[in-house]
């Protein structure tokens, strides 16, 4: 990856900035239209996270990132937006423009230009559990940092933003009511126009538009994105899909790849733009099978889930410091699948720079099988198929699908672990396991499923378990 970033470096223009009005409806004359560029302002000011004045970023990243070389920022954008008929699988038409608004972005990037890799993740804000969540830097901060990645969340959806009325149950946790102090001026409604979310394509498209090519406040300061990758999970996935297929193809390409995670969402396939899906084995279906193509990748992760054990662990204490109201799920089975399943979103956005910059593409993935209409199971109920992490095709306990009972807890998969004496079965001694564990390590580096410091850290963690040892 890194010869591809260099020379993505070295071959890079600036694109002047454009000139636009910004409440002026854009033509339909398709890739040339050029995406307005909205005002923006900050870095916005912010005390000490957790402090009982709420005046800084929701959910700050709680990690030493200035050790990193790595700064946060947030920004308020606003311009206007238009609305569409006809999204879907094919290219919508404009309704309605001149609809203004007013959201944030969180920038987290290196602080020099030196340590930037070129490529910026620009996030779609997941709300389904109505805040916004940083799911890929929650998942994905400690190779986003040491690949020199640049991580952008953008909120572009009202149920993160603001509540419809005064706000009742999950309300309390949209940006305006969480901190009226600070986030009080934000408004992705038109002033109450338009409560649908139709304004949340032009959104994106001008949150990256303002990275792209800035006028008076640069959100990346001293660093010039050569790649951007657009990214959603789940319900952003869908919209992200929707963004694909619908809007994309009206404007200037403002973002070089799409990656869309945990979601099904269906894809057109004559656009050229790269989309590469990842799927937990929670989000797989015998349905869906879309196959691999020159603009297309697809891989599924086996024994992993929608919301895994490292993401839950990763934002729960951020929950609890923002005093986030939260339900408290009881699930069937216990929860959380331990498949670490950030170790593919790694190696799918390193893939994915190779992929933009040089046209090498992703490895095709194997599928996760299935028996009839059900997944395909070995003797200890672990699903056969599909990316396999050494934490999965070296178990040491039953990981994937299966959960019920409260919310989300279909989301969150099982993790049950294996009796001493399975283990024991298993395992004659603690190096066999161990090297089991370094070999299936060592294959999926090999094939593109895993980068090499996910190896090392995979493989220490084997050593330093008590599997068996006797």
């Amino acid at each position: 990856m890194t010869s591809t970033i260099c020379r993505l470096l070295a071959s890079a223009t600036v694109a002047p900035a454009l000139a636009v009005a910004l409440a002026a409806a854009p033509s339909l004359s398709g890739a040339s239209t050029p995406i307005p560029i909205p005002t923006v302002t900050g870095p916005i000011a912010s005390v000490t996270p957790g402090d009982a004045s709420r005046n800084y970023t929701f959910l700050a990243t709680p990690l030493d990132i200035a050790a990193r070389g790595y700064i946060e920022e947030e920004y308020f954008i606003s311009g206007s937006a238009c609305t569409y008929s006809g999204v879907g699988l094919g290219t919508a038409t404009i309704s309605a423009c001149g609809l203004p608004y007013q959201t944030r972005i969180v920038v987290r990037r290196p602080a020099s230009a030196a340590a930037f890799n070129g490529t910026v993740i620009a996030e779609w804000q997941n709300v389904t559990a109505q805040y916004d969540v940083d799911h890929y830097w929650l998942e994905s901060s400690e190779h986003l940092m040491r690949a020199g990645y640049v991580w952008v969340g953008i909120s572009a959806q009202r149920a993160g933003i603001q509540p419809l009325t005064s706000p009742p149950g999950l309300s309390v946790n949209t940006l305006k009511f969480w901190s009226p102090a600070r986030y009080g001026g934000l408004d992705v409604t038109a002033g109450g126009v338009v409560v649908n979310d139709a304004l949340r394509f032009d959104i994106f498209s001008q949150a990256v538009k303002a990275l792209r090519a800035p006028v008076d406040v640069d959100p990346l300061g001293p660093l010039d994105p050569v790649v951007v990758i657009a990214a959603g999970t789940s319900q952003s996935g869908s919209n992200l899909a929707a963004y694909h297929n619908s809007i994309l193809p009206l404007y200037e390409r403002v973002v070089d790849a799409v990656f869309i995670g945990e979601s099904r969402g269906q894809l057109r396939t004559d656009l050229t733009v790269p989309v590469l899906r990842l799927l937990s084995e929670v989000d797989v279906a015998p349905s869906f099978a879309p196959p691999d193509a020159p603009n297309y990748r697809h891989w599924e992760v086996a024994g992993s889930s929608h919301a895994d054990f490292g993401f839950i662990g990763t934002i729960q204490p951020l929950l609890v410091r923002d005093q986030v109201v939260q339900a408290t799920p009881v699930c069937a089975r216990n929860p959380l699948s331990r498949i670490p399943k950030r170790y593919v979103y790694h190696a799918a956005w390193d893939a994915m720079v190779d992929w933009v910059g040089s046209g090498v593409l992703p490895p095709v993935a194997p599928r996760i099988s299935y028996t009839g209409t059900a997944i395909a199971r070995d003797a200890d109920g672990n699903a056969l198929g599909g990316i396999r992490l050494s934490e999965h095709q070296v178990p040491t306990a039953f990981n994937g699908a299966g959960n019920s009972g409260g919310v989300f807890c279909n989301l969150f998969g099982v993790h049950e672990p294996f009796s001493s004496e399975r283990l024991a079965a298993l395992y004659r001694n603690h190096g066999g396991y161990v090297s089991q564990v370094t070999r299936v390590n060592g294959a999926n580096v090999a094939a593109g499923f895993l980068v090499p410091d996910d190896s090392e850290e995979s493989t220490a963690n084997a050593a330093r378990s008590g599997v068996g040892k006797r």
